[in-house]
């Protein structure tokens, strides 16, 4: 098998090799855990503020009421949502296919290194 490890042990030579977030080399795969240039740049010219929205302790005051549900009522209250089932089903699909490019570009890359 190979390695998968962080972009950051690559040296420059190796990271012509990249493809997006995936490199490779002979012996390992390797995925970038640092945001595209592109992205950096954006961030970087941005000056506004950013307000916190997710807060742990806020959420533990929230009053949202717990229910309980067997499979058949969770799986009656998914198919009633007609966008809930939709969308799910859609993302599954689409990371599927994502999946299966992924691993091809993954054995094509490793072939030719």
């Amino acid at each position: 098998g190979n390695i998968v490890k962080s972009m950051r042990a690559l040296d420059e030579k190796q990271k012509k090799n990249c493809v997006g977030l995936l490199c490779w080399n002979n012996s390992a795969i390797y995925f970038s855990d640092l945001p595209s240039p592109a992205l950096l740049e954006k961030l970087q010219g941005m000056n506004d503020a950013v307000e916190r929205k997710l807060v742990p302790d806020a959420a533990d005051k929230v009053d949202i009421p717990k229910i309980s549900l067997s499979e058949k009522e969770f799986r009656w209250m998914l198919n009633e949502d007609a966008m809930a089932t939709e969308k799910l089903a859609e993302g599954i699909r689409k990371f599927a296919a994502d999946t299966v490019k992924l691993e091809d570009t993954i054995r094509a890359k490793l072939a030719s290194a």
